[in-house]
């Protein structure tokens, strides 16, 4: 079975420009019909818990399922370990929100 959903970098200039919170996307994935919407860990301003139970809750008041958690790494260049540290804490910060697949961009 296929499920069609949004995904919050498509919409990164404006979270960036504070035109549209994470919250206003979960919202305009339910005002289109999809039924899940995926996120980009840049997208999100704050990887507490006390944040991702927040976002955890719009989800499910919007009747969406985590479709994909993505993160951006770069092991090709840089700090191998920094980029590591970087996954690890998308990897909980996906787990907490029950997404049940990691997208790396690895660079």
């Amino acid at each position: 079975m296929i499920k069609i959903s949004n995904y919050s970098l498509n919409y990164s200039r404006q979270i960036a420009q504070g035109q549209l919170s994470i919250f206003d996307f979960l919202k305009l994935c339910r005002q289109l019909d999809l039924e899940g919407a995926s996120l980009h860990v840049n997208n999100l301003p704050d990887l507490s818990t006390a944040y991702l139970k927040q976002i955890r809750r719009a989800y499910l008041d919007q009747g969406l399922s985590m479709a994909v958690f993505t993160v951006s790494t770069d092991f090709g260049r840089g700090e191998a370990k920094r980029e590591f540290e970087k996954a690890l804490e998308a990897i909980r910060a996906g787990r907490f929100l029950g997404a049940p697949l990691l997208r790396v961009f690895a660079g």
